[in-house]
């Protein structure tokens, strides 16, 4: 055990002094194949990846550093499997109701530490993805998938992260799937735009007691219609959700918010073949006139 201490400690002095070093990712990889090692080890492997990745970013370079191995990192790992960095992003985001009131106070500051990191990650990611886009290779292809994977892992922990970027992301679900790395992804695009529009959803049930309310409603209900329709494999529990919530706009909104609102639901029917739903919303709005 003291060997193996010794030896992650050294990996980690190399990985925080040397981030540039060509040899990062490997390293990195090793270090994951430790995390379920003994307590002492793993203790200090989950610290060597929050500092080498979820603390305060220094610059712009040190995000586009992090960036580049995260994906190296995916990539190396492809062959093992995907959920590493969800797994480990859970462990930094993860709260204990046994701490003492000092360690909980740690805690929530370590968490904006990690939150505002993936925050910084995820507009790269995005920035990375059109930068890859540019090259037609396989060695591009395998960088774009775990892109794609990292954005999903990351952006699990903070959708509000990913809402600025889905005019981007949703573009990926119209690529032709000529290839394996296609298909995997248009799967995590898929994702991605799931549990965001999960949370694009609560917007619509903001209660509008103002202008800029209604605003804000009639905007969520523009980005869902351009985004809903490419989600051909959404849950059913979005498309339910979505149905209910575009109908009591309907029922209850003024004009402003109306006429995104018939848009977005349109698009979500299509997709969910709920006619009787059509009739049921014409009958009830014409009952309120």
């Amino acid at each position: 055990v003291s060997v193996r201490k010794r030896v992650v400690k050294i990996f980690r002095d190399v990985c925080l002094t040397q981030p540039s070093f060509s040899r990062i990712p490997d390293i990195c990889s090793r270090l994951l194949r430790r995390i379920h090692d003994e307590e002492s080890i793993r203790k200090l492997v989950l610290e060597t990846f929050q500092q080498l990745w979820f603390s305060p970013s220094r610059s712009q370079q040190d995000v586009r550093q992090r960036v580049q191995t995260i994906i190296d990192v995916l990539v190396d790992a492809q062959k093992q499997n995907y959920t590493w960095l969800e797994n480990l992003v859970k462990e930094f985001l993860h709260t204990n109701d046994k701490q003492s009131i000092d360690d909980k106070k740690k805690v929530r500051e370590q968490r904006k530490d990690v939150l505002k990191a993936i925050q910084d990650i995820v507009d790269e990611l995005v920035e990375s993805i059109l930068k890859i886009e540019s090259a037609n290779d396989q060695v591009s292809s395998n960088k774009m998938v775990a892109t794609f994977i990292a954005l999903y892992a990351l952006g699990k922990a903070k959708p509000e992260n990913v809402l600025p970027h889905v005019s981007t992301i949703v573009e990926y679900l119209n690529i032709k799937c000529t290839s394996y790395n296609d298909n995997i992804i248009v799967q995590y695009v898929a994702k991605i735009l799931e549990f965001t529009v999960s949370t694009i959803v609560e917007y619509l049930n903001i209660k509008c007691t103002s202008y800029n309310d209604n605003i804000i409603v009639q905007y969520v209900a523009k980005i869902l219609e351009f985004t809903v329709p490419l989600m051909k494999s959404a849950s059913a529990s979005i498309i339910y959700s979505l149905e209910g919530s575009l109908t009591k706009l309907l029922l209850v909104s003024g004009q402003l918010v109306i006429h995104s609102s018939i848009a977005c639901l349109s698009a979500v029917i299509r997709l969910s073949k709920n006619t009787q739903l059509v009739k049921d919303v014409f009958v009830r709005y014409h009952c309120k006139f």
